[in-house]
């Protein structure tokens, strides 16, 4: 199974052939295949951007039967990723907020939300023996087994191999904005740093007009 980006196409291939799966299905999609017949699709679909941040909604279908079926999701925003463990289960990654990313696990017909760490996950690999990778922004976890809602599983590369990042696109450079991006920013990543290094951005300082610097 494949599908193309920004949605719209799906195809199989058997047997040195490929076939268009009727579709009309919009969003950018990634696709796992159960067999010949059944595959999922996860991503999600642009809804436009303002000066501050842009909106999205999720998609998640599933064909069997010879049909498509549409699987609300209307807790999340986005699916950036899906991977297969197996026949009955897989893994998804994606954000229910624009501050928050997680998994979703599907297994036997049930949906069960499993916390990144904080990461913001963009891509996921699962294994068949349930065990797997997800790449963050600037980050690696190692998944399982055992996987479970509570996490402990999650285990995070050292420090020293990572950087984490955080963007957030504000229209001016008032102190209102510099504290509320980094009210976000500490929202994103569970705490605050112990040290904050400033590119001399005017709201945190300014020259006086001797060529030192004063701190506002």
């Amino acid at each position: 199974w494949a599908v193309r980006y920004g949605g719209g196409s799906v195809y199989t291939y058997t047997d040195g052939t490929w076939s268009t799966v009727t579709s009309t299905l919009s969003g950018f999609l990634s696709v796992i295949a159960i067999s010949p017949d059944e595959a999922w699709l996860a991503g999600y679909a642009s809804l436009g951007c303002t000066l501050t941040e842009c909106s999205s909604s999720s998609r998640l279908y599933h064909y069997v039967g010879g049909a498509w079926q549409t699987i609300p999701t209307p807790d999340w925003l986005s699916f950036n990723d899906i991977s297969k463990v197996s026949a009955t289960e897989w893994w998804a990654a994606g954000k229910r907020t624009p501050w928050e990313s997680a998994f979703l696990h599907y297994t036997d017909g049930t949906f069960t939300v499993v916390s990144t760490g904080g990461e913001d996950v963009q891509e996921i690999s699962m294994l068949p023996d349930g065990s797997g990778f997800a790449r963050g922004i600037g980050s690696l976890l190692r998944l399982g087994p055992p996987i479970t809602a509570l996490g402990p599983a999650l285990k995070h590369m050292p420090p020293k191999y990572r950087r984490r990042g955080f963007y957030y696109a504000c229209a001016d450079e008032r102190l209102s904005q510099l504290l509320d991006a980094h009210e976000r920013a500490f929202d994103q990543f569970g705490g605050h740093t112990r040290e904050h290094l400033y590119d001399r951005p005017r709201t945190v300082c300014y020259p006086d007009g001797e060529g030192r610097i004063v701190w506002n």
